[in-house]
């Protein structure tokens, strides 16, 4: 069988929640917006979610049994979970949820990346010193391991269109300056 497009849903397993669920906003704008993105592989899993939740009435349904019922109701699961993590705070829900042994990872904006996450923060994102010709001050992803031996650490703006033909041309080709600038002109090389 050909694999399909299954949004949320865990398309081989029956793992339920499975999803993304909106949190607590900070503002009335698009980009206020939290999320969280919560899993539920087994039982175990399951029931340490209903624990913090409050074991509500509803998660002790029948029908939110076994995996199976859950994955076969994950539409209404999904709207109760996400009832309740609306009034939540994405971040310290996370780490609530995690300590509880429930994956869940809060879903990050761009901006969020840049400035919060642990893994890119330290200089991940710069300002690359040379100013692009056309757009002005763009911005690099360092790598993020250093080298003792062997440093990594120049960095340069992304290069116009045929910015380099004359370096390239005449290293791999062996052509001249003029022939390059002759070959532009002709509108033979770009």
């Amino acid at each position: 069988k050909s694999a399909e497009p299954c949004g949320n849903t865990a398309a081989y397993d029956d793992w339920a929640p499975h999803g993304c669920y909106p949190c607590l906003t900070q503002g009335d704008d698009i980009l206020d917006e939290k999320w969280i993105a919560i899993v539920c592989r087994d039982d175990t899993e399951w029931l340490a979610l209903r624990k913090l939740m409050g074991d509500p009435t509803w998660a002790r349904r029948c029908e939110y049994e076994t995996p199976k019922q859950r994955s076969a109701n994950s539409a209404k699961l999904d709207e109760h979970l996400a009832e309740w993590t609306s009034k939540k705070s994405a971040d310290p829900l996370m780490t609530e949820l995690q300590l509880a042994g429930v994956p869940a990872g809060v879903v990050q904006t761009g901006i969020d990346l840049v400035e919060t996450d642990p893994q890119l923060g330290g200089g991940f994102f710069s300002v690359c010193e040379e100013e692009h010709p056309t757009i002005g001050e763009t911005f690099i992803d360092r790598l993020p391991i250093y080298f003792e031996k062997t440093p990594c650490d120049e960095y340069r703006r992304s290069r116009m269109l045929g910015e380099d033909n004359v370096s390239v041309l005449h290293d791999w080709l062996g052509m001249t300056e003029d022939e390059v600038h002759q070959g532009e002109e002709a509108e033979v090389l770009v």
